[in-house]
């Protein structure tokens, strides 16, 4: 996402079936699958498919099609990891998703996770991370050490 921000090019779809969490030897990596052929097919097909992880301004066709698009979407994705549940639309600009760490779906979430998710989730795209590179950062150093095996289990 971060290379495709710099080429001013977007996923805009982004769901937990389109990032792939692979373990190297140094990190535990995350890689962005699915650049538009599913929703070509779809849409060839007369399909009209909108995952629930889209920025809700996309979904409703008034979305300029920036980095902060995928941003929500990262945050969504991030929402979904630790809860298995799509993050609520927010009602209004103040109002946002019930915090990741209150939904006692994993005991293990920090709170601090709470900030940086809900961030990247933000109803008006301007109160958002500035990038992907900085929701990455933000979540890397919140991050307990761990052994590969138990970052992707």
């Amino acid at each position: 996402l971060r290379n495709a921000a710099l080429y001013n090019s977007t996923h805009g779809r982004l769901s937990p079936e389109t990032v792939l969490v692979k373990d190297t030897d140094e990190e535990v990596q995350a890689v962005v699958d699915d650049w538009g052929l599913e929703r070509a097919r779809r849409v060839a097909a007369g399909e009209v498919f909108v995952p629930p992880f889209t920025a809700p301004a996309l979904r409703q066709g008034r979305a300029q099609r920036n980095h902060r698009l995928d941003l929500y979407g990262l945050g969504a994705v991030a929402y979904f990891m630790p809860t298995g549940q799509v993050p609520s639309e927010p009602v209004t600009a103040d109002s946002g998703p019930t915090p990741p760490s209150t939904l006692h779906v994993h005991p293990d979430i920090d709170e601090a996770v709470d900030e940086i998710v809900l961030t990247a989730l933000a109803a008006n795209p301007a109160d958002r991370q500035n990038s992907v590179y900085e929701f990455q950062t933000a979540i890397k150093r919140i991050l307990p050490a761990t052994s590969h095996t138990d970052a992707v289990s």
